[in-house]
C-alpha cells in the first residue's frame, strides 16, 4: 500500500514481474504485480504448466497458488484495461525439467518392476522347459518324430487302411468323391 502503483498501461507484453496472489477464483488467480489493476493468471495456463487438470479454486490452491503466494509472472496481454499474465520462461523451463524428472523416475520404477517380473518368468519357464525336455529324453521308444522306412513298413504290415483325408472330408461334410 505504501509503494506507489505503476499504470497498468505502461506494462508491455513480455515484462516479467513478481506478484502476490490476492484472490483465488474458479477461473484463475488475481495477482497484484504492483500495477493500478490486478492481473489474471488463468486456470488453463496453470493446467498447461502442470500438465494436469486443475479443479477450480481448490485445484489452484493445491497447485500452490493460494492467497498470499509470491509468484513470478510475465505479461501476456494488456488490452482494454485487462491485464493477462502467464508464467515466466524460467518457471516454464523449471516445470518442464521437473516433469521430465518425474517421467524418468516412473520409467525407471516401471523398468525395475518389469525386470523382476521377467526374471521370475524366465526362471519359471526355464525350469518348465528343462522338465519337458527331460521327460522327452526319458522316453523309451525309438520314435524320433520322423517317419522312417521301418515305421512305414510296420504301418503297412498292420493292414491299416486309415486315411486322415477321409476324416477331414467327413468332418467338413463334403464326403469322398
Amino acid at each position: 500500500q505504501g509503494k506507489p502503483k505503476v499504470p497498468a498501461s505502461s506494462l508491455k507484453v513480455g515484462t516479467e514481474l513478481v506478484g502476490t496472489v490476492v484472490r483465488v477464483e474458479d477461473y484463475g488467480v488475481l495477482v497484484d504485480v504492483g500495477a493500478n489493476r490486478l492481473g489474471l493468471l488463468h486456470i488453463q495456463t496453470v493446467a498447461d504448466l502442470l500438465g494436469k487438470y486443475i479443479d477450480k479454486a481448490r485445484g489452484l490452491a493445491l497447485a500452490g497458488l493460494e492467497r498470499g503466494a509470491q509468484i513470478s509472472v510475465a505479461v501476456s496481454s494488456n488490452e482494454k484495461k485487462r491485464l493477462f499474465l502467464d508464467f515466466t520462461t524460467a518457471t516454464k523451463n523449471e516445470a518442464h525439467q521437473q516433469k521430465l524428472r518425474e517421467e524418468e523416475e516412473r520409467a525407471q520404477i516401471k523398468g525395475n518392476e518389469e525386470k523382476e517380473k521377467s526374471a521370475d518368468e524366465s526362471i519359471s519357464i526355464a525350469s518348465d522347459e528343462a522338465a519337458a525336455w527331460a521327460a522327452y529324453g526319458a522316453r523309451d521308444d525309438d520314435d524320433d518324430g520322423t517317419a522312417d522306412a521301418a515305421d512305414w513298413e510296420a504301418f503297412a504290415a498292420a493292414g491299416n487302411t486309415y486315411d486322415e483325408d477321409d476324416d477331414i472330408e467327413d468332418a467338413l461334410g463334403i464326403g469322398s468323391y
